[in-house]
């Protein structure tokens, strides 16, 4: 869900070069352990979840400006290190799809693997006290509000005003000028025209509206995945 979709230079360099510095690290460290843990008997279901994660983030959710991601169902089922690299491949095979630049893979894989993660680490807590489906479900909704206030908080540093960040959603060409009166016939650059109009109808801050619209994402992916472990549950325990 909280997916940056930012193509490259957008971010400032000293956002985006400390994100692949920080996610490079965490992979050094999580590939070192592995070699020494029996974790390397679920690599084939790494690449499971991926093909899974990869599916369920090309699949816009129709009026929501929001896809699902399916990353905590992966940290419930591989453990933080496994779906850590799990993240950072979805993410580098989503930058070749133009979901994000490729300079955005490690802040992409830092904000989506916080969601495997806490996931996780709610789940392997509540799990002793609350049904599969109720833990999943509130390690989910946990996760998925943590790594919404971490992307807002990367916007945030940098720097970027309201109008560069729409001015990013609209695009550098537009063809559908009925808000600026120019002649559709003619070739002319009206983002500008767009952008303004957009300002003037929305007085209110990009994290306000994505805040606003995150909810309905944040209830429809809390219930697929406590959906998904309900059931897993119930036919195959042994994978939670």
């Amino acid at each position: 869900m909280s997916h940056l979709h930012f193509p490259d230079g957008v971010l400032p360099v000293y956002l985006w070069a400390a994100g692949l510095a920080v996610t490079a690290i965490i992979m050094s460290l999580v590939l070192y352990r592995l070699g020494k843990q029996e974790q390397v008997k679920k690599l084939p279901m790494v690449g499971i979840l991926v093909a899974i994660m990869l599916l369920a983030m090309s699949i816009p959710l129709g009026f929501l400006p929001y896809h699902l991601n399916l990353t905590v169902l992966s940290g419930i089922i591989l453990g933080p290190s496994l779906a850590f690299i799990a993240v950072f491949i979805v993410n580098l095979f989503l930058s070749f799809m133009g979901h994000g630049g490729i300079t955005v893979v490690g802040l992409n894989t830092l904000v989506i693997g916080l969601e495997a993660v806490v996931g996780f680490l709610g789940f392997s807590l509540l799990k002793p006290i609350f049904r599969p489906t109720g833990a999943a479900a509130a390690a989910t909704l946990c996760a998925l509000v943590l790594s919404i206030i971490f992307a807002f908080g990367i916007v945030t540093a940098s720097q970027l005003s309201y109008s560069d960040i729409m001015e990013v959603a609209v695009g550098e060409e537009h063809t559908d000028c009925s808000h600026c009166g120019h002649d559709h016939s003619a070739s002319h650059d009206c983002s500008g025209h767009l952008l303004e109009a957009m300002k003037a109808k929305t007085p209110v801050s990009f994290i306000q509206i994505m805040s606003a619209a995150a909810l309905p994402g944040i209830l429809l992916e809390t219930i697929v995945v406590a959906s998904i472990v309900g059931y897993l549950a119930r036919v195959k325990p042994g994978l939670l």
